[in-house]
């Protein structure tokens, strides 16, 4: 066997994958696996497909069509075996190519229909082409030779089946973790390759089911209204909010699924190379302000962008991938450098002699690059010049479009861009909108309260959530038992509202708490300045209202939850006796580490934390409930439903998801089992 090292890396925000087997470019003969193997641009080749599952035992048979591999007579469900393709992946993998098999497919019968078939299946696949070895029952297609993971490409209608693939993915799971248990060095993959409107229509209920693991999502942003060529529709961005909040691996990377040739699907959604490049930007850079902001994510390094996705091999060239791979790098390494310094959240302040209007002005004028789409063209055309014109599959094309781009390279445009073109005009991004206010009634009509909201936030801190009213309105209600001369902690704080209505009601400590972000802690900090609760538009101090300007009383801290909680204790050692959640459940990755602070601030025996949220995202209800199931798993606290209240009017009017269930605050109360 040919020995082999991994050189694929999952951290890496510059991968390509090509799905090989079915090639839609009709070329003759196919190219083998190994020539995409030489290529040091492609690092995951996704053999297509497993069509069939067939039987009661769900026997996994791969497509004949994916070449070199040929029908066993007499074998049930047309079994076949690829002894040369066995050979070739081996050689890959001593590439440090990792080499998976899909499962699915726009045609096929790869249909489960009960939790009892979704687990043969698992166990099928892992024994027919994964770690699982010879069953002595079915044929091994590959012989000895394991594949690195199995991709679920599932297309077909979703019927009853879409509800069991969670049980699948958790069985594949279960298998791949016995296996490196007896052999650390094995590493499996678990990855799909859903449509791009959010949530794919199957695979919804593995999206919000904490069985479920995927190590990589291939998103298909073709065929679809949400492909990169219609940038207004372009949704990577939700992909990217389900991998930060909703993913039950904290690691998991998304990548842009795409055309390799207008000719590739029928559907359409082919994007050039140019403005490929230019929407895996965006998506990258996205991706990098939320970690910046990343709420308790335990990898520091951590950005969800993977890296594109073709389909399919037999329309890319070497030129091309290459191109991919090193604009890829590029926006990458220009990307990185910004975060670092710091670029993407922080603009500079106004010099002392330039007022804003003269700057507006200078940035319109003929010497500056005014659009956005000018600038990134100008950039790309530097940075992706010798990728221009170089998408094709044959050797004759080749010659033909590189000589024609050599003489390209000549002309003035070209020599024209200079260095300075990789530096970001002044208004290449719109400026942060100025802070707004939103004002919350209290349950007496005469009486309010205005807070100050950050201008925007990728942490949200720029909405006034309905749960936080309801949450508000709850401790009014109770604020005799939960409040008067108790000390409060709130978590997740934001404008800081229910924090503050207790500093008035007559909390003796009240410690805001938020991600350590500096413009949500000195936006907490404005508004333990500045709120007042008011009468007809007065200033009212009166007996437990007050102006919340005792800075002994109110602390505003950067918290990240699941850390050391020395600081929050600083002014309540033996803990908090009032916790306020408000609208946090929404970050189901996590859970556990809300919880963990939960308990080692919240007072024994008598503290209370109370809990409000809304499922702003319906389909994801289950994965939000899920946090009072570990609650109650943990063994020494008790969970209560005490409100249930319909709002007027949803937040988001956007949103998709049953409106009446948007419409919905939920209250709970978390306390100590006596």
């Amino acid at each position: 066997m040919v020995p082999f090292t991994y050189g694929f890396d999952l951290s890496s925000t510059n991968n390509v994958a090509l799905y090989w087997g079915q090639n839609s470019a009709q070329l003759l003969p196919q190219p083998p696996l190994r020539e995409y193997c030489t290529r040091e641009s492609v690092d995951i080749l996704i053999l297509s497909f497993i069509a069939v599952l067939y039987g009661n035992e769900k026997i996994p048979i791969l497509y004949e069509n994916t070449s070199q591999c040929t029908t066993i007579p007499g074998a049930p469900g047309g079994q076949v075996q690829c002894p040369e393709l066995a050979q070739e992946i081996e050689f890959c993998r001593s590439q440090g190519k990792k080499i998976l098999v899909s499962l699915g497919g726009a045609t096929g019968g790869y249909e489960i229909q009960s939790p009892a078939e979704a687990a043969a299946a698992a166990n099928q696949i892992w024994d027919t082409y994964l770690g699982g070895g010879q069953n002595g029952k079915y044929q091994r297609p590959f012989g000895e030779v394991e594949l690195d993971g199995i991709d679920l490409d599932l297309e077909s209608p979703p019927g009853q089946e879409g509800l069991y693939w969670p049980v699948f993915i958790d069985t594949m799971r279960s298998l791949y973790q016995s296996k490196v248990g007896r052999n650390s060095g094995s590493q499996y993959l678990i990855t799909s390759s859903p449509q791009c409107p959010f949530p794919d229509v199957i695979l919804s209920p593995a999206l919000r089911d904490k069985r479920s693991w995927f190590d990589i999502l291939f998103i298909q942003f073709y065929n679809n209204p949400c492909a990169p060529t219609n940038r207004e529709s372009f949704n990577f961005n939700e992909w990217a909010e389900w991998a930060r909040y909703s993913s039950l691996n904290p690691n998991v990377k998304l990548f842009l699924g795409a055309l390799a040739s207008p000719d590739a699907a029928p559907a359409g959604g082919y994007v050039p190379l140019e403005d490929l490049l230019d929407a895996a930007s965006d998506s990258m850079e996205d991706c990098e302000k939320a970690r910046v902001f990343w709420k308790g994510h335990s990898n520091s390094t951590y950005n969800p962008f993977g890296g594109i996705a073709f389909w399919d091999a037999s329309w890319t060239s070497s030129d091309y991938t290459t191109a991919i791979k090193n604009g890829l790098t590029s926006n990458w390494e220009t990307i990185k450098a910004k975060s670092q310094s710091f670029l993407f959240f922080k603009r500079n302040q106004e010099p002392a002699n330039e007022t804003k209007n003269e700057r507006n002005s200078d940035r319109s004028s003929s010497t500056g690059i005014k659009n956005l789409r000018t600038f990134r063209k100008l950039r790309n055309k530097k940075l992706y010049a010798e990728a221009e014109t170089i998408n094709f599959t044959t050797s004759t094309q080749t010659s033909v479009m590189a000589d024609a781009h050599n003489q390209s390279n000549t002309n003035s445009d070209t020599e024209e861009i200079d260095a300075s073109l990789f530096q970001e005009p002044e208004d290449y991004r719109p400026a942060t909108p100025p802070p707004t206010f939103a004002t919350h009634t209290l349950l007496d009509p005469a009486e309010s309260i205005t807070v100050r909201l950050v201008g925007k936030n990728p942490l949200w801190g720029h909405v006034l959530w309905n749960a936080s009213r309801i949450c508000t309105n709850y401790i009014e209600t109770h604020a005799k038992e939960l409040v008067k001369n108790k000390t409060v902690l709130e978590f997740g704080a934001g404008a800081g509202l229910p924090g503050l209505i207790c500093a008035a009601l007559g909390a003796s400590v009240v410690t805001l708490s938020d991600y350590p972000d500096p413009d949500l802690v000195q936006n907490l900090e404005y508004n333990k300045s500045h709120s007042f609760i008011t009468q007809s538009g007065e200033q009212r101090i009166a007996e437990g209202k007050t102006a919340l300007s005792n800075s002994t009383r109110i602390r505003c801290l950067g918290y990240i939850w699941g850390k050391d909680p020395e600081d929050l204790l600083s002014t309540s050692p033996n803990g908090y006796d009032l916790l306020i959640l408000s609208d946090l459940l929404f970050n189901h990755s996590q859970h556990d580490a809300l919880l963990k602070s939960v308990k080692q601030t919240l007072a024994k025996p008598d503290g209370v934390a109370v809990i409000f949220f809304t499922p702003h995202r319906p389909w994801l209800y289950d994965a939000d409930m899920d946090f009072f199931k570990i609650v109650k798993e943990s063994g020494d606290l008790e969970v209560e439903q005490v409100v249930e209240k319909r709002m007027e009017k949803v937040m988001f009017e956007a949103d998709k998801g049953d409106e009446n269930a948007r419409r919905m605050v939920y209250g709970f109360r978390v306390t100590w089992k006596k």
